[in-house]
C-alpha cells in the first residue's frame, strides 16, 4: 500500500510506501523531499494552508479548551457588567436620585439626555450644568 506525500517548499508530490511513512511518523522524524530537501507532508491527510496542520490531537483539545475558557470568561463578564450597570448607567441613576429628593414637591421629573425638566418643562440642569451657572 502507498501514500502519497507533498513538499512544502517547491510542492512535489511523490508516493511512499505506507511502512516508511508510519514509521517515520511515529518516530517523530521528518521525511525530506529528494528535490529540496525540506519537509514533506501526506498530501491526502493533511492539505496545505490549514493552521492546525502540524498540530498534535492533543495541542488542538488543549486550543479548544482554552478558546472555550477564555469566551465562557467574556460571557460572565459582560453579564457581570449586565447586572451591575455601566459606569454611566449609575452616575445617571445618583444624579436622578439626587434630583428627585431635591425637588420631591415638584409633580414630574424627567431626564432627556443630560437635561433634567422639572414641573411645567423648566430646566433644572442643561447638559451637567446648574441651573444658575
Amino acid at each position: 500500500m502507498e501514500v502519497e506525500v507533498k513538499c512544502e517548499k517547491c510542492g512535489l508530490i511523490f508516493i511512499m510506501a505506507v511502512e516508511i511513512y508510519n514509521r517515520a511518523e511515529e518516530a517523530d522524524d521528518p521525511m525530506l523531499c529528494p528535490v529540496c530537501y525540506t519537509r514533506v507532508i501526506d498530501a491526502q491527510d493533511r492539505p496545505q494552508g490549514r493552521c492546525c496542520e502540524y498540530m498534535k490531537p492533543g495541542d488542538i483539545i488543549a486550543c479548544s479548551i482554552l478558546a472555550l475558557f477564555v469566551l465562557i470568561t467574556i460571557a460572565l463578564c459582560y453579564n457581570q457588567d449586565m447586572q451591575n450597570g455601566s459606569i454611566e448607567n449609575m452616575i445617571e441613576v445618583r444624579v436622578a436620585q439626587e434630583f428627585r429628593e431635591r425637588y420631591r414637591n415638584v409633580p414630574r421629573i424627567m431626564i432627556d439626555r443630560g437635561t433634567v425638566y422639572a414641573g411645567d418643562g423648566e430646566i433644572v440642569v442643561e447638559a451637567g450644568r446648574g441651573k444658575n451657572e
